[in-house]
């Protein structure tokens, strides 16, 4: 883990005031005063060694310090997961008032920082606070935008910044990050994938491969939606297949490929109904009997076998 040092500093001195150690008796032996101010400010990284003999003024054993630090931050980040899946969920009423209890000080991984920097970014752009152009240089810094594109691996982060620059650069008719984006989704062994965050990809799949669709790129689509549903399969998360199966059935559909696209919205409306999400059921109801001009429980019927066959293999 890529280590936020400066918020061990922070709370080596949060409890140093919890102890009622005045600094210059803390720093005796150890540093100047200036020097553990300066560490405090960020104009100098604290070292492990430093922590230790903190750790020893505050009579608590290292590990524990570590510890608690570590606790802290997965404290934090679950906060900001929550953020997350409310912004993606659409449930925006909530947001202001989650980040409000996010504490940055606490975050010691980089990674985590960079994770509620993107969330911030996020809810501005949907609150129209600041320009396509402004969060876009924005997003350039927190993933270091080009240079990150010359990475052989990618994590959760890293392909929720590209997600977002591809969205916006999409409007100017843009296309490099999005088509760099499908390159890295299709190849597996370039994403990082942890317990925490493999439960969120495939809601990525699924807007990426939506982005396709709506330029009309319905091969790349079909491909990138295919995968998606694999993903899903592989690590047991079925949150997104009804997306990624409409994505398949709209785009083979407009390929010609009729039976196809209605054997991909009888599944699409299968998995809307297994996961009782009544919003979500109708959504696809309409959507699919738009499309293909029939009630989408009678495409279930009419392929039945076909889905059965598909899910005994």
């Amino acid at each position: 883990m890529e280590e936020n040092t400066r918020n061990y500093i922070e709370l080596i001195d949060e409890l140093r005031r919890e102890y009622k150690i005045k600094e210059e008796d803390f720093c005796d032996g150890i540093c100047n005063p200036r020097s553990y101010r300066r560490m405090l400010s960020g104009e100098r990284v604290i070292t492990h060694d430093r922590i230790f003999q903190f750790c020893e003024k505050l009579k608590i054993s290292p590990s524990d310090f570590y510890y608690t630090a570590t606790q802290r931050d997965r404290f934090e980040l679950q906060k900001i997961y929550e953020m997350y899946r409310m912004m993606y969920t659409h449930d925006y009423s909530h947001v202001s008032e989650t980040l409000s209890k996010v504490d940055k000080k606490k975050l010691i991984s980089k990674q985590n920082v960079k994770f509620l920097e993107f969330c911030i970014v996020k809810a501005q752009h949907v609150h129209k606070a600041k320009s396509d152009q402004d969060v876009m240089e924005e997003l350039k810094l927190i993933a270091d935008y080009p240079k990150c594109l010359e990475k052989k691996t990618f994590d959760f982060i890293d392909i929720n910044v590209l997600m977002m620059m591809a969205e916006i650069q999409i409007k100017f008719e843009e296309y490099e990050t999005l088509n760099k984006l499908v390159e890295i989704l299709h190849q597996r062994s370039s994403i990082i994938t942890r317990t925490d965050t493999s439960q969120l990809f495939p809601t990525i799949f699924s807007n990426v491969s939506l982005f396709l669709c709506r330029l009309n790129r319905h091969q790349d689509a079909i491909d990138l939606a295919s995968e998606g549903i694999k993903f899903s399969i592989d690590f047991n998360n079925l949150s997104s297949l009804a997306h990624l199966h409409y994505v398949k059935s709209h785009s083979l559909l407009q390929l010609g490929f009729r039976k196809d696209a209605e054997i991909e919205a009888a599944r699409c409306i299968a998995c809307a109904v297994a996961k009782e999400n009544l919003t979500e059921m109708n959504v696809f109801f309409k959507e699919l009997e738009f499309d293909h001009k029939i009630n989408p429980l009678d495409l279930l019927k009419r392929h039945q076998d076909v889905i059965n066959k598909k899910d005994t293999d």
